[in-house]
């Protein structure tokens, strides 16, 4: 088969060649049998087509899953960073004069490169991200913004000061709430798309075997049959140089 043709293409092609092979008749069957392709071979090869067909549909499954982590992801981080920009430029604005709560916000400039540990925001909450394999840029962010949320929701006074300019502790919750739905989703993200890639590798690997089955069977049965073009005909075959 074509390396050109769809992977589509590839698997129909096979399809119908080794269902033309196994269902041609008893003079077809007799012929091919004499080059090594009876029966047990057949099924063989029409094995190696239903474990590349499957290979493709999990592949496809797999690669729709990223499609719909990364949109999850995508929706969530712009409402996440929206929230996280709109409480940091309201907590800056409101602890101006307050260096002690700007720093267990995480807003000064020196924090930026060597921030707090952020404090629990509720009990059993983590003080970190979890593990993944998220970029240097995506790790930074989750940690800024649990040191906001995870201090604000921790220190009363702060927490008290914010209630005052609309950001009461149920508010701050569901914020942070978002926030922890974000890093999950992420790490989903993640792991959809190691699934997808393998998935990819295991349907390439699959395919390849096939069409090495299928340019094996067609190098040996296409000169084998020469002189019962009728017989390549129920396989799709043909002599190269001649009409089908």
């Amino acid at each position: 088969m074509s390396a050109k043709n769809s992977i589509t293409d590839q698997l129909e092609n096979a399809r119908l060649m080794l269902e033309g092979a196994m269902n041609g008749g008893p003079e077809l069957a007799a012929r091919l049998a004499q080059v090594g392709y009876d029966a047990a071979a057949l099924s063989a090869g029409h094995a190696l087509y239903e474990a590349s067909d499957e290979a493709l549909k999990a592949a496809r499954s797999e690669r729709g899953d990223q499609s719909g982590a990364t949109a999850t992801v995508t929706a969530l981080r712009q409402k996440v960073e929206g929230q996280c920009k709109t409480l940091e430029q309201i907590a800056a604005t409101v602890f101006k004069n307050n260096p002690d709560a700007t720093k267990s916000l995480g807003l000064g400039e020196g924090q930026k490169a060597r921030p707090r540990k952020v404090a629990a925001a509720t009990d059993g909450a983590a003080t970190k991200p979890p593990a993944s394999h998220l970029s240097r840029a995506q790790a930074a962010f989750f940690v800024r913004a649990r040191i906001l949320y995870g201090n604000a929701l921790k220190d009363q006074d702060i927490a008290a000061e914010l209630a005052k300019v609309g950001y009461p502790q149920p508010r701050l919750e569901a914020e942070f709430g978002d926030l922890t739905a974000l890093e999950a989703a992420d790490i989903k993200q993640e792991g959809e798309k190691a699934e997808a890639k393998g998935s990819t590798a295991a349907q390439k690997a699959a395919l390849t075997q096939l069409n090495d089955w299928i340019s094996r069977f067609s190098g040996i049965v296409v000169p084998a049959l020469k002189d019962r073009p009728e017989l390549l005909d129920k396989m799709g075959l043909k002599v190269r140089g001649g009409r089908r």
